[in-house]
């Protein structure tokens, strides 16, 4: 193990909870609470694990020695004098925290990264996305690694190409018609053409798809500079139609459909709602609309309830995962340049452990232990054992919520082995 809490063997900082081979079955039984303890810390805080895995044995090598005075004491007792120190010291290591500054972050990124180009990476992302921002990870074929910037809600749609003035549609204030089926005939869009053609604006319409004659007609039209509209097709299948919800809620408008007995032709062309700005390229549509945030925000909340559910569909799951980025007005992606099975996925557990490390340090801040190990109190067992097990620890500075996650997990980890069956001293075979 390193003392750097954020670079252990394998490439993996998830390996730490798998470094305790067990040899036989009192091993195994005590090494998997200490596991579950472990990875239920790193799931509220990233480089829990490696500290409670710390923790754990320095703390079941003290209790092992106290064996006699354990089993004598009542288990009531016992939980309740975890709770109440462990308690009081979550309580000192809040009041000793310190507000983590960008040099802390950025120590802690470089350790954790181990690769002065991920760590670049990494920092440009986290800069770029700043508080509210989201970042997310794909591969790609370039040699270096690569942060985009997208603001705005994209949608992974193919319009037309020859539609495309040097491979970009790029305008603001445009209206923006939805249609749940296909648009077959000219006539349906001759009020839609006429009223345009005056008004000069520019104007998306989405649908399932559009004969050649409509795109003929749009083309033709469009080349002469009788009006700007841009035509965008979906894709037939289960994407494009969620696509088209998605949409929706982004525009602020239900997209017109024949089930519902509305007519293309019927729709007032003052009644098409405007965006901010729609960006569009040959793979990507996307859309800025301020005026329409809560919506989306419900949306998303919707997608994430589903999204929690049991599937037994993998491809469901991908499904709700495209659908919630595309409808992040604020994403930084960050680019992987070619790299081998083994370092993109070790790349991508680093970048995840950093992300989690500094949202817990800019929500929770620091502590340092050392100043904090002096408050504990030695009135009672455990209370003297936590502080023991504390000093001994090789780390001193490390997040708030870390060390508050790592105590309260392996301390209870703790009371279950004391509770079930008392201390079995574990020698080597």
């Amino acid at each position: 193990l390193t003392e750097t809490g954020g670079v252990i063997p394998k490439d993996s900082y998830h390996f730490v909870v798998r470094l305790l081979k067990p040899h036989n079955r009192t091993e195994r039984s005590v090494y998997g609470l200490i596991h579950q303890a472990a990875r239920q810390a790193e799931l509220l805080s990233a480089g829990s694990g490696y500290f409670s895995v710390l923790l754990a044995v320095a703390m079941l090598e003290r209790l092992a020695q106290q064996q006699g005075s354990i089993s004598e004491t009542n288990e009531l007792e016992l939980a309740n004098s975890h709770r109440h120190h462990a308690t009081g010291f979550i309580r000192s290591i809040r009041s000793a925290s310190k507000c983590s500054t960008l040099p802390r972050v950025t120590a802690q990124i470089t350790k954790i990264c181990d690769n002065s180009d991920l760590t670049q990476a990494v920092l440009a992302a986290v800069e770029l996305a700043g508080l509210e921002g989201q970042i997310r990870v794909e591969d790609s074929k370039q040699v270096n690694y690569m942060v985009e910037l997208k603001e705005g809600y994209n949608f992974q749609l193919r319009p037309y190409s020859f539609f495309l003035s040097n491979g970009l549609w790029d305008e603001t204030r445009v209206k923006v018609l939805l249609m749940d089926g296909l648009v077959e005939k000219v006539s349906e869009l001759d009020h839609l053409f006429s009223k345009n053609s005056e008004t000069k604006e520019p104007m998306l319409i989405v649908a399932q798809g559009f004969s050649e004659e409509v795109v003929a007609t749009l083309k033709t039209n469009r080349d002469r500079g009788v009006f700007n509209i841009l035509p965008v097709r979906l894709q037939p299948d289960l994407e494009g139609l969620n696509i088209l919800s998605d949409l929706a809620a982004v525009v602020g408008a239900d997209p017109l459909s024949s089930l519902k007995g509305e007519l293309l032709a019927c729709k007032p062309y003052d009644s098409v709602v405007a965006v901010d700005r729609v960006r569009v390229t040959p793979t990507n549509v996307m859309i800025q609309n301020a005026s329409t945030r809560g919506g989306v925000g419900q949306q998303v909340k919707m997608l994430l309830e589903k999204r929690g559910q049991p599937h037994s569909v993998e491809d469901i799951s991908d499904l709700y995962d495209k659908r919630i980025q595309s409808l992040l007005s604020h994403t930084v992606v960050l680019h992987l340049p070619i790299l081998s099975d083994t370092v993109r996925t070790s790349s991508k557990v680093k970048i995840d452990v950093c992300l989690r490390t500094v949202k817990t340090m800019v929500s929770h801040g620091n502590v340092d232990l050392a100043e904090v190990v002096t408050t504990l109190s030695t009135d009672s067992f455990l209370g003297a054992v936590l502080r023991d097990v504390v000093t001994r620890l090789p780390l001193a500075e490390l997040p708030t919520l870390t060390v508050a996650a790592s105590i309260w997990f392996v301390g209870q980890m703790a009371l279950t082995l004391m509770s079930s069956a008392g201390f079995v001293e574990i020698v080597d075979d």
